[in-house]
């Protein structure tokens, strides 16, 4: 009888390091894992400016193992981007797809590299700011 270490890896969670969307860009995930998923909540640095200060990027998402034990996608609601205009923070909150590759596997201590495309809109005065953006972010990380 077969078994794949995805089915076997079932209410563990992790805790990881990186630059990334769903890091907040520059932050930390808290993810519980859940079979083949992954449920994560993410907070870091998304950007700064001496009159807006240090802005923070923050989301909920989801992973879901694909592909062996390494290759992941998955969806991040929360903030996607931030522009600075005349010194003043502008952030756009929207979706992300996602995908990560998991060098030593998806539930181990292990280094992480990904890409997410991103869409998002801002509530600030459109006659001042772009209304929408959208990109693609890569992605470094470690998770214990």
């Amino acid at each position: 009888m077969a078994c794949s270490s995805a089915s076997i890896a079932e209410n563990t969670s992790n805790i990881s390091l990186g630059f990334g969307l769903d890091h907040g860009y520059l932050g930390g995930k808290y993810a519980i894992n859940r079979d083949k998923n992954k449920y994560y909540a993410s907070l870091g640095v998304l950007s700064y400016s001496s009159e807006s200060g240090t802005e923070l990027g923050y989301g909920l998402g989801w992973e879901r193992l694909i592909w062996e034990d390494t290759h992941s996608v998955g969806l991040l609601l929360g903030t996607v981007s931030s522009k600075i205009y005349n010194e003043r923070a502008v952030n756009y909150y929207g979706m992300s797809a996602n995908y990560n590759y998991y060098f030593s596997g998806f539930t181990n201590s292990s280094f992480v590299l990904g890409a997410s495309i991103y869409s998002g809109v801002t509530s600030e005065d459109e006659s001042k700011y772009d209304e929408s953006t959208s990109g693609l972010l890569f992605k470094i990380a470690y998770q214990w």
